[in-house]
């Protein structure tokens, strides 16, 4: 038994999890359920029931890389467009630091970032990379 949060947490970090099911009509006065755990993603409707699916988000991965989407905040600053990235919020299978973080300043034009994670060097770049 567990929360219905918790499984749909723990399906996020099982490569295989793509999906859990849950019988909400079970009666759980802590809210503690049977969490099914599913390797397909498909959901199947069933009106007039108390079964429900929930479908963690899951990133693309190409090769050794991945993309990741999310939120940019606003930060205050009187020189330049700050921006902060919170990679952990969005990505924590990846970054599962919660000080993960990428900063975007754009100033005069250019765009710098900033990758900080604990632990781990700062990384930083400026300017456009164009492959071919």
């Amino acid at each position: 038994l567990m929360s219905i949060e918790a499984g749909k947490e723990l399906c996020a970090q099982t490569p295989t999890c793509l999906s859990i099911t849950v019988n909400t009509a079970q009666n759980s006065r802590a809210y503690l359920y049977d969490v099914w755990f599913k390797s397909v993603s498909t959901v199947v409707l069933a009106s007039g029931t108390s079964w429900n699916s929930f479908i963690p988000d899951r990133h693309n991965v190409h090769g050794d890389r991945v993309a990741i989407a999310g939120a940019l905040q606003l930060m205050t600053n009187n020189t330049a467009a700050t921006f902060n990235f919170n990679l952990h919020q969005v990505a924590p299978q990846f970054f599962p630091d919660p000080g993960s973080m990428d900063e975007l300043v754009l100033q005069d034009s250019e765009l710098r970032v900033l990758r900080l994670v604990p632990g781990r060097p700062a990384l930083s770049g400026e300017g456009i990379r164009i492959r071919s």
